[in-house]
């Protein structure tokens, strides 16, 4: 299997009509092409600006914007303007999943922008890369070498940059300097003069290009997860390794962590090695297809699946008890993990994240400083390093994508007195705590603050962080009060949850249309109405899902169900319970159990699904799903 995610995260092709380099950009309206947040309703469009500005005859770039806007009477003149990370990470495409943990909090007292990126998602043209994809689809299930996936991941990225060119794509101008001079295009279209800028990882490098070629527009910066623009991104293995060390020392010096699970890093290189000597197979899911994948994973593929665990806060506090049940043959974090970067590996358009890197980033490098960080790389983890494409084969791809030097000044610390807050976290495996104290050297009008126990986007899911980026984008003049990360703090997760006693509590639906009861303290999600969740810990996936759909005939939409939920069609009961007649059926998906309730009423479809672990699911059966089934009503 190869590993599926590049180093610096996680269509039909063609050049738009030229425009004239003069024109001033308008903001153009357009219904959403996108899955729009429940209970909010964007403003969606285009503004379209030169590809390359450099170039009088240059085609166009057509950049999807939406707008939130906030209907406080006392609501901001800037608004609040999000740059994603990657490069290459579509914001409008997965809005729906990311709304409340990125706009919500900030919506309230200012308009809040997001927009694609030249290159990206739902703007065009999107520099997505199919032969990237197909690569990576295709060695899902074997072991490939080090110079096999090095090979074939050259192959595949030269192809897609050659494809690109062919349909008259200019891959020179997908760089952070003409996107900064799109964010000043998107705010003169809207009829803004300033924002508050917020970026994310590859988000912040674009910050700071924006602070450094055009100051007048940005009223504050919020940058979290930084990419100073003198960093190199080969220094991906070492801020991994310095991660992995945190997180061995924590649990060390934390008395029940070691005690559960003594020598955390002798087992985690130890299992590096047994799956090198003999590879595991995971089942992964495409959540889009509900179609299961069976995987190869070996000793490089399971140190990218904790790199990648890594980035997320929520999962840090398990992974102790993670690498420990993975040794015990328990793949649950994996099959998690795996089933992320199947998501992710249709959300990035890698074209443009190589495009960005090749045009001003790889060039600052050489074949002599990659290897020295390979040289001090420990010695386990170089193989990972290199099928990261911290190879000299990264110079061969890179040709393909340009042939020009970028200026020096797209490696030198951007200097700025723009109110500026500079947020990292303590684990972030790809831009450490030290990447941010050095951004901040040159950045005179800053505050640094490291939230502990936090991983890749502190912020994101942060209360505490939250309180801070709200307080500051309302006067960022002014210190914010930090004063609540001092009370954050890190409980590794010990041992088993226990089902214990269920109380089951009564619920409706009004806006779907049906009610019922639920075990007390599982929570609906909000990015997922109708999915009722435990979550006893940040990988206890145990859930309730509802779903009213409309038609009839339970018995030809039952197979569709059990190719998507993993269900055995040969061994279904039936139930009756109040007039309503289930057919409930068992089975597993992505390595959990699942039960299944279906039944028609009133011209409706309803399903009630419950996952659970194997070994919770016969008292689950009994306690949850049975009741649930037996209380729910159709809403006439």
């Amino acid at each position: 299997m190869r590993n599926l995610l590049i180093f610096a995260a996680c269509l039909l092709l063609g050049v738009l009509p030229a425009a004239a380099q003069g024109d001033s950009p308008r903001f153009a309206p357009t219904d959403c092409d996108f899955t729009i947040p429940a209970g909010t309703t964007p403003e969606c469009g285009t503004v379209t600006v030169p590809e390359n500005r450099s170039d009088p005859t240059s085609g166009s770039v057509q950049l999807a914007v939406a707008i939130f806007r906030s209907d406080s009477p006392a609501k901001s003149d800037a608004p609040i303007l999000y740059l994603d990370g990657g490069p290459g990470g579509s914001t409008t495409e997965t809005i729906n999943y990311t709304y409340e943990l990125l706009v919500k909090p900030y919506a309230i007292n200012s308009d809040y922008i997001i927009f694609d990126q030249r290159g990206v998602g739902n703007s065009e043209p999107a520099l997505d890369c199919p032969e990237y994809n197909t690569f990576m689809l295709d060695t899902l299930d074997i072991v490939t070498s080090v110079e096999q996936d090095i090979e074939g991941l050259s192959d595949s990225l030269t192809q897609c940059a050659e494809r690109l060119s062919a349909q008259g794509v200019d891959l020179t101008a997908y760089t952070s300097a003409e996107s900064a001079t799109d964010v000043v295009d998107i705010l003169h279209a809207l009829g803004y003069q300033q924002a508050n800028l917020y970026g994310i990882s590859y988000g912040t490098k674009l910050a700071l290009t924006v602070m450094r070629d055009h100051p007048e527009v940005v009223r504050s910066a919020v940058i979290d997860g930084v990419v100073p623009l003198q960093s190199t991104l080969y220094d991906a293995p070492l801020t991994f390794e310095r991660s992995l060390n945190v997180l061995f020392e924590r649990c060390k010096a934390d008395a029940a962590c070691n005690t559960a699970y003594p020598d955390l890093e002798g087992v985690f290189f130890g299992l590096m090695k047994q799956f090198d000597a003999q590879p595991i197979t995971v089942m992964a899911t495409d959540i889009n297809t509900y179609q299961q994948r069976e995987t190869l994973v070996d000793g490089d593929d399971f140190a990218m699946l904790i790199f990648s665990s890594l980035y997320a806060s929520e999962l840090i506090p398990a992974l102790p008890k993670s690498i420990y049940d993975i040794r015990n043959g328990d793949y649950t974090l994996l099959s998690t993990m795996l089933t992320n970067s199947l998501f992710q590996l249709g959300s990035i358009s890698v074209g443009m994240n190589n495009a960005v890197q090749c045009n001003e980033e790889i060039p600052f490098s050489t074949p002599a400083t990659i290897q020295a960080t390979l040289d001090q790389t420990r010695p386990e983890l170089r193989g990972f390093a290199r099928r990261g494409m911290v190879d000299r084969a990264t110079f061969s791809v890179c040709k393909a994508f340009t042939t020009q030097t970028p200026p020096a000044i797209e490696n030198e610390p951007v200097t700025s007195s723009i109110p500026t807050l500079v947020s990292s976290g303590e684990f972030d495996p790809i831009t450490p705590p030290s990447n941010g104290e050095l951004a901040a050297q040159t950045l005179s009008n800053s505050t640094v603050i490291t939230f502990p126990g936090r991983g890749h986007a502190a912020t994101l899911g942060n209360t505490c962080g939250q309180s801070i980026l709200r307080a500051f984008f309302q006067n960022p003049d002014q210190q914010p009060d930090t004063s609540c990360i001092g009370q954050i703090t890190l409980g590794f997760e010990i041992g088993a949850a226990q089902t214990g006693t269920v109380v089951l509590q009564p619920f409706s639906n009004d806006t779907l249309g049906y009610s019922g009861v639920i075990p007390e303290g599982w929570a609906e999600q909000a990015i997922l109405p109708g999915t009722y969740a435990r979550q006893q810990s940040a990988l206890d996936q145990t859930a309730l899902v509802f779903q009213l759909l409309p038609g009839a005939g339970v018995d030809m939409v039952m197979p569709v169900m059990a190719r998507q939920f993993g269900v055995d069609t040969n061994s279904v009961v039936n139930r009756a319970a109040n007039g309503l007649e289930w057919r409930l059926l068992a089975g597993t998906l992505q390595g959990l159990s699942v039960n299944l309730a279906l039944t028609e009423a009133n011209g409706r479809i309803a399903l009630i699904v419950m996952t659970s672990n194997d070994a919770e699911q016969d008292v689950l059966f009994e306690q949850v799903f049975l009741p649930v089934v037996d209380g729910f009503q159709i809403t006439p």
